[in-house]
């Protein structure tokens, strides 16, 4: 919170202050809505289930407690703001707010706390999850300061969504910033905030917030789902993000994310060098022999290591025209200086945009073709209260419209594409002819490619699809 810890003591709610008024009952009405139970009481504002009548909808309903000073009052209000404004599938879905009996109010979907996650790929689907609604403040110019776990509740799907945005900082002062701006500077002051345990030193020592705070939170985050004892492939993750010198964690929540990612590629390489010694000392004349597969067994680990090998070198390939990507579109102003890189199955790909039940991303194959992809995402979709099924029908129906935006030798295709965790489907796909390379980015293809990008945004939001 902003100020000295004593001057939150005295602020109402807090420790030593008058004891709070009395939540309402199950039962009450309060304005248009039924309250069906209290979910939770903070500082100075109480949580309800409720149900809005006569609409039926029923989700979290937090009012601010008559008595709120003006610093209280002013959070609960940049929380509301921030929610109608700044959507996004890993932050509260806005409902909405108003004002009942001079009593502030803010309605959202209804949400449930649940231990953190502790196996391996829990943990990284969590903490990837978690990091693009971190990634999508920091796009926008804010900060979160307070990442925790009594931050962090889930939906029935078990998608994690971080809450409690009353302490979110626009650290560029003035105006929030627009969607898709460059990355926030560092270094700068702010009053000190934030929890002790899990908020990065500076926030307490030097008063500063920047993006680090936030990745040095999901450091210790990512260490709290191990019990304070990660596996040996968190290890150096943990110990990065969680740096004392804020210079010497991840640059940014992507980074964090690629290190995730990659977090078993050295095992595997390890695994590929030493089975090749282990064949040029056993078999005859060091080689080995080849054997017949048996019908139905798994792949031979060689091949398993191959693939996340080349996983590995891929990035590293790409990261050069990745970085020089978001250069450019930062320096001319595009809303893609913003997006996340990130690796997939067709090569680099590059978060554009998340919708209504479906994101949007540029991919590259080995090849160097460019592809603009649709996806429709179970996980997304839900949070959207659509299905799958009818994102990829209602994209379809916007199919001409959306080519008509790109000009030869634009191609369309379409297809499904079902992932391990579930139903992604491939719904739309735009390719470009042309070949990327990733040693030389020139400024004409990043150009071409960023123009690309911006007609497909400019083409979902002028047909009312991306939020």
């Amino acid at each position: 919170m902003d100020g000295s810890v004593e001057a939150w003591l005295r602020t109402p709610g807090a420790a030593g202050a008058e004891p709070p008024s009395p939540p309402l009952a199950d039962g009450a009405a309060f304005g248009s809505f039924r309250v069906l139970g209290v979910l939770g009481r903070g500082g100075a504002a109480d949580v309800y289930r409720a149900r809005q009548e006569p609409a039926g909808l029923v989700g979290a309903l937090k009012v601010l407690r008559p008595g709120a000073d003006d610093t209280r009052k002013a959070r609960f209000a940049r929380e509301i703001r921030f929610l109608a404004e700044h959507p996004h599938p890993a932050l509260p879905r806005y409902l909405g707010s108003g004002e009942t009996d001079g009593a502030p109010w803010l309605f959202l979907e209804e949400l449930a706390p649940a231990p953190l996650p502790t196996s391996d790929r829990r943990v990284a689907r969590f903490l990837l999850a978690l990091g693009r609604g971190v990634a999508h403040l920091h796009a926008l110019g804010f900060v979160h300061r307070d990442i925790k776990p009594d931050n962090v509740l889930f939906r029935k799907g078990g998608a994690p969504v971080l809450i409690d945005l009353g302490l979110v900082k626009d650290v560029r002062g003035g105006a929030p910033a627009a969607r898709g701006a460059a990355p926030v500077p560092p270094g700068i002051s702010l009053s000190g905030v934030g929890t002790p345990g899990w908020s990065a030193p500076e926030q307490f020592d030097r008063g500063e917030a920047t993006p680090a705070s936030d990745v040095h939170a999901l450091g210790v985050l990512a260490d709290a789902c191990f019990g304070g004892r990660p596996p040996r492939a968190w290890r150096g993750i943990v110990r990065r993000a969680t740096s004392s010198l804020p210079a010497e964690r991840f640059p940014d929540v992507a980074s964090f994310a690629r290190a995730i990612r990659l977090r078993h590629a050295g095992r595997w390489a390890a695994t590929a060098l030493m089975l090749a010694a282990f064949a040029a000392v056993v078999l005859p004349g060091g080689r080995a022999e080849p054997r017949a597969r048996p019908t139905g067994r798994p792949a031979a680990p060689e091949s398993v290591a191959r693939f996340k090998a080349r996983e590995a070198s891929r990035e590293e390939r790409w990261a050069p025209f990745w970085e020089a990507f978001r250069g450019w579109c930062a320096a001319h102003g595009s809303p893609l200086a913003a997006c996340e890189p990130g690796i997939g199955r067709a090569g680099n790909s590059m978060e554009l945009a998340q919708g209504r039940g479906f994101h949007v991303q540029y991919s590259i194959s080995d090849a160097g073709r460019l592809q603009l992809e649709i996806y429709s995402s179970a996980d997304e979709a839900e949070a959207a209260g659509v299905s799958p099924q009818a994102v990829m029908e209602r994209l379809h129906a916007h199919r001409a419209e959306i080519e008509a935006r790109f000009p030869d030798p634009a191609t369309l295709e379409t297809g499904w594409f079902t992932g391990k965790a579930g139903a992604r489907s491939r719904v739309t796909r735009f390719v470009r002819p042309g070949v990327v390379d990733p040693a030389r980015p020139d400024p004409a293809a990043i150009a071409r490619t960023a123009a690309d990008g911006e007609a497909l945004l400019a083409a979902l939001r002028d047909l009312g699809e991306l939020r």
